[in-house]
């Protein structure tokens, strides 16, 4: 309803005056557009409370202007038109933040694993000026191993400049792939104001640390690789497990690089551990993504982790040790170890070969003091077993590395001398290695 007040700006009375209100946006319905006045004196003011009705569109732009007009006549030749403008409001949703809960249903270290409940968060803001009508959240899987037992949330409504959480159980398979994704689609609908975002989880960590004694599980281009290529190092100082990637042999003036080009589906972090043996602020190791350096490390630099974020899309990730005219001090050499990739796109990851470890599970998992580790070897082969924290970082040696017969195989795993927390199991064999997460509770 619209109150309205009428001047008459003249000396002279006026009569039997009668008003229309009208307009041209297509978003105003106006439903009642007349109105009588009678007599208005000269210099005189006429109030009339509701004299006119409209409604407004239920989906509109928000902050755009309505213009209207006022007609008034006597009923003679006078007519008198006056124009005025109402800001229409309205709520402008948009989907954000996305965050995985897996404290109460998971192991908490908040992403996708495999085996495991989460509930997924996501976040709507209202950046509109008007609070929205009720809202509802729908999440889709795309593709994944994953399942949504209840695809709605009732959000409700969300004030202006607000935000309101829509939250989902997701259902991991326990046989999802470690490194594998799932891509879901949010769509809020508030009444017909609507937002929708489309993004991707990676299941478990996609993990490179050479321990198969070869670059083929992933796709490192062994083409480019500067003056001479990286190698396989398994002697000296080994950040964990058996192999590490080191620099190859160079001299003055010369590089070793080590490149790897995948598509990050994400925005998501790149890890890794690495080590310097050189001669101080001449002899450098390198990290570069896309061609421009990130980092870069001389002099003695113990095993140490470094992080850094990546964009979704493609990326060339390279690690280059490189010399300058003269000397060579330490052991004139880079080490990389313990890669852990964003999530990406698993149709890169090249199968293993050679691949003897047929079976590998931890039962029961999560356990609070005992549990057995369960593995099938085709063929004879070297065995090691380790727990490693988040960090990689090694907390007990399981089975120090001997050899084991064909056949299927069972160790026990006591968890009395271990923190509860979340840990890996790495069995490494003489083709390949494997990681399961292991979930301790006191």
């Amino acid at each position: 309803n619209l109150d309205m007040t009428l001047k008459n700006v003249g000396n002279i009375n006026a009569t039997n005056i009668n008003t229309t209100l009208s307009t041209t946006n297509s978003n105003i319905t106006i439903t009642d557009n007349t109105e009588t006045y009678g007599n208005i004196n000269a210099n005189s003011i006429s109030t009339i409370n509701n004299a006119f009705s409209f409604n407004v569109a239920s989906v509109i732009t928000d902050q755009q202007s309505a213009q209207f007009t006022v007609t008034s006549t006597d009923g003679g030749s006078g007519t008198w038109q006056t124009n005025f403008n109402i800001l229409l409001n309205a709520p402008v949703l948009q989907a954000t933040t996305v965050t995985v809960d897996d404290v109460a249903l998971g192991n908490g270290n908040g992403r996708l694993d495999p085996g495991e409940s989460v509930t997924i968060n996501i976040i709507t803001l209202n950046n509109g000026h008007a609070i929205s009508p009720s809202a509802i959240g729908t999440l889709n899987l795309n593709s994944g191993m994953v399942t949504i037992p209840g695809n709605t949330s009732n959000i409700g409504a969300i004030n202006a400049s607000g935000n309101a959480i829509a939250s989902f159980t997701v259902n991991v398979d326990a046989g999802a792939t470690p490194g594998s994704y799932a891509s879901f689609t949010y769509n809020v609908n508030a009444g017909g104001y609507t937002a929708t975002k489309t993004f991707s989880l990676n299941v478990g960590l996609i993990v490179e640390d050479f321990e198969t004694n070869t670059f083929t599980q992933y796709p490192w281009d062994m083409t480019h690789t500067g003056t001479t290529p990286w190698i396989i190092y398994n002697s000296g100082s080994i950040y964990e497990g058996n192999y590490s990637a080191r620099s190859g042999i160079i001299t003055d003036n010369e590089t070793s690089e080590l490149t790897i080009q995948m598509d990050v589906l994400s925005s998501d972090t790149l890890s890794f551990y690495k080590k310097v043996s050189s001669e101080n602020t001449y002899d450098w190791l390198k990290f570069y993504v896309d061609g421009a350096v990130i980092n870069q490390w001389s002099g003695e630099v113990d095993w140490s982790r470094e992080a850094y974020l990546l964009a979704s899309g493609l990326h060339t990730i390279k690690w280059v040790y490189s010399k300058d005219y003269s000397v060579a001090n330490g052991l004139d050499a880079a080490f990389v170890d313990f890669i852990i990739f964003p999530s990406m796109n698993i149709t890169q990851v090249k199968p293993e070969v050679n691949n003897n470890l047929q079976y590998f599970n931890i039962y029961p998992n999560p356990f609070k003091s005992e549990s057995l580790i369960m593995f099938n070897l085709t063929s004879s082969e070297n065995v090691n077993i380790t727990i490693l924290n988040a960090l990689g970082e090694t907390v007990k040696v399981i089975l120090p590395t001997q050899k084991v017969l064909e056949g299927t195989h069972q160790i026990q795993l006591s968890g009395n001398d271990i923190s509860s927390g979340i840990y890996f199991c790495k069995i490494t064999t003489n083709s390949n290695s494997k990681i399961l997460k292991v979930i301790i509770t006191k």
